[in-house]
């Protein structure tokens, strides 16, 4: 009797465990992802677009982020797509309660015209939550 008590309490324990590491909406993960030309002092994009010039010499991007418990490494990747090819990433780091992960390109000379995507993932260790945002420049 003893030990049949001793494995239902292991069944237990070992049932919440699983369920605290699940919990819905407790996993990392990004709401949206912003783009601009302007930035505010906060951090948010101001008057977001997803169309550009070639012109542009600074396009900000910025990560909207939810659940993060801990440090985490959030990741993006720009790829353009007419040319098939990841062209740059950058990473940065996410500190417990961090709302934003924030991204910006510069370029000294024209853009490329073309449609471009941007991959961001926050590496959790686990599963990696991922968003896209597709944008052009013309």
């Amino acid at each position: 009797m003893r030990t049949s008590k001793l494995i239902g309490l292991a069944l237990l324990a070992s049932l919440l465990i699983s369920c605290s590491n699940n919990v819905e909406g407790k996993t990392p993960a990004i709401k949206r992802i912003t783009m601009g030309t302007e930035r505010s002092q906060a951090g948010r994009i101001q008057n977001p677009r997803k169309e550009f010039s070639v012109k542009d010499r600074m396009i900000y991007f910025n990560a909207e982020l939810t659940n993060i418990t801990k440090k985490v490494p959030v990741t993006a990747y720009w790829v353009l797509n007419n040319e098939g090819g990841h062209f740059t990433t950058y990473s940065v780091s996410a500190e417990p309660g961090s709302r934003l992960a924030k991204f910006h390109l510069e370029k000294g000379s024209d853009w490329k015209a073309g449609t471009y995507t941007i991959h961001v993932d926050i590496g959790t260790g686990a599963t990696v939550p991922t968003m896209s945002a597709v944008y052009t420049v013309k």
